[in-house]
C-alpha cells in the first residue's frame, strides 16, 4: 500500500522545533443542528450565526412544514 497523503505532514531537521503558521487566516465558526427519523430519513440545518432558540424554533418550523400529518 502507498500512501501518498501529505496533508499535515511537515518536514523540519532535527534539533529545531517545528513550526506552522497561516497568517492572515480567519477561523469561522459553524454551528449545525440535526435530526435523524424512525424512518432513517436525516434532515440538517447548518448556522453561520449564533445558534440560539430563535434558530431552533426556525428548525422546528421546517420539519412541521414538511411533515405529512
Amino acid at each position: 500500500m502507498i500512501i501518498n497523503d501529505v496533508r499535515g505532514r511537515r518536514y523540519q531537521p532535527k534539533g529545531l522545533t517545528l513550526m506552522a503558521y497561516a497568517a492572515g487566516v480567519k477561523r469561522h465558526k459553524l454551528s449545525m443542528i440535526s435530526r435523524v427519523t424512525n424512518q432513517g430519513k436525516t434532515r440538517w440545518m447548518i448556522i453561520d450565526e449564533v445558534f440560539n432558540n430563535d434558530k431552533l424554533v426556525e428548525f422546528f418550523e421546517a420539519m412541521i412544514k414538511e411533515t405529512n400529518k
